[in-house]
């Protein structure tokens, strides 16, 4: 019985010792070693995980009833932010505006609690890393996304300053006459455009 007992434990701990003496069986040759996870920017920064945050706090309809969607770009060679903001109803143009302020700097606050290189937001600064950058925002309904001049608000912060989202700043489209430029939204007047 005794030789049954020790047979048995050479078996268990030569099966142990196989399983674990090959690498190849953790990671093959010629992956990548990261290739499933998310890969962080020169910047120290997980973009994937930032816009998944940003849009999981900031389309919360919980928080934001009136939100249809949230998307944005970063283009951090060039420090430009565009944010696109749909709404799913309308609201008045000073709640747009602090909306877009409160996701500019929440936007900020995600990249600064990934890397505390780049201050949080406060009241009188966007923060660490939105403050290096052009920031754009543009505030509308989603169904009239395709019409600039339909939008509630179409802002340009540049970097270094801190303002509040303008809730007065309307689209600037264009006429197709000579390229003059008029400002989109309700003038409290109507015009109507006609092809010739």
């Amino acid at each position: 019985m005794n030789w049954i007992k020790r047979i048995t434990l050479f078996l268990v701990v030569g099966c142990l010792l196989c399983g674990c003496t090959k690498s190849h069986i953790i990671k093959r040759e010629g992956d990548d070693e990261n290739s499933d996870m998310p890969q962080l920017s020169s910047e120290g920064i997980l973009w994937e995980q930032v816009w998944e945050e940003f849009e999981s706090q900031y389309a919360d309809e919980a928080w934001y009833p009136f939100i249809d969607s949230v998307n944005g770009l970063i283009d951090p060679e060039k420090k430009q932010l565009d944010l696109y903001l749909l709404l799913k109803e309308e609201i008045s143009p000073q709640e747009a505006a602090d909306y877009a302020t409160e996701a500019i700097k929440g936007f900020n606050d995600l990249i600064a609690s990934q890397n505390s290189k780049y201050a949080y937001s406060s009241d009188s600064s966007y923060g660490g890393y939105v403050s290096l950058c052009n920031v754009y925002v543009m505030v509308g309904l989603e169904e009239y996304k395709e019409d600039k001049a339909s939008w509630m608000i179409e802002d340009t912060i540049p970097a270094g300053e801190y303002r509040p989202v303008n809730p007065d700043a309307l689209p600037t489209v264009e006429t197709g006459e000579a390229g003059q430029e008029e400002t989109g939204g309700d003038t409290g007047t109507e015009e109507t455009a006609t092809a010739e």
